[in-house]
């Protein structure tokens, strides 16, 4: 069922966020944490950006960051970073699927322009980055209205506002609400 759910999520719903709401002809990826969660999001994002020429991963353990270097090395640029901050500084896409229960990136090291999937809400990822985002996109309301901005649990226990929620992802997908409108503003999709 895990790898499932991680086709599903990671290789699916970012992927699918992504199109919607990174700028256009996005060159660089980059990725924190390169378990199962991360493969699955690599094989989704190669099958629809083929623009991509560079992929930057981060993760604690060197063992887990060689397997994404064996498995895609062959077909992409694969690049090891030494910390979070290192991996995501260059890049036009964020996925962050790691196990860490700390904070790994914070809204300073995210420069503008930048698509950020945070697929474990804000386990590994400052809260704070939902008021630095020009636009907040939530993959549906109602569920992670319960599950991150009313539970301590994925938020640190930080206060989260809902009213920076810009959008949930079907109402991008729908033409309800446009998504990116400039290449210079910070997307969140948690």
């Amino acid at each position: 069922a895990s790898t499932i759910t991680a086709m599903r999520t990671d290789g699916g719903h970012a992927v699918i966020a992504a199109k919607y709401l990174s700028k256009k002809n996005p060159k660089v990826l980059a990725v924190i944490g390169c378990g199962n969660q991360a493969k699955a999001g690599i094989r989704g994002f190669l099958s629809q950006f083929d623009t991509l020429e560079q992929i930057s991963i981060f993760d604690s353990f060197e063992s887990s960051m060689n397997s994404i270097h064996a498995l895609f090395g062959d077909g992409i640029r694969i690049v090891s970073k030494d910390t979070p901050g290192d991996a995501i500084k260059d890049a036009d896409i964020v996925l962050t699927v790691s196990t860490a229960k700390d904070i790994q990136i914070r809204p300073e090291m995210v420069k503008k322009g930048t698509t950020f999937l945070s697929l474990n809400a804000f386990v590994d990822v400052d809260p704070r980055l939902s008021e630095v985002a020009d636009k907040w996109i939530l993959g549906h309301t109602e569920e992670d209205t319960h599950t991150i901005i009313d539970s301590p649990l994925l938020r640190h226990g930080f206060p989260l506002n809902k009213s920076l929620v810009y959008a949930e992802l079907s109402q991008i997908v729908s033409g309800e609400l446009p998504g990116r409108q400039s290449d210079d503003v910070i997307i969140l999709y948690t």
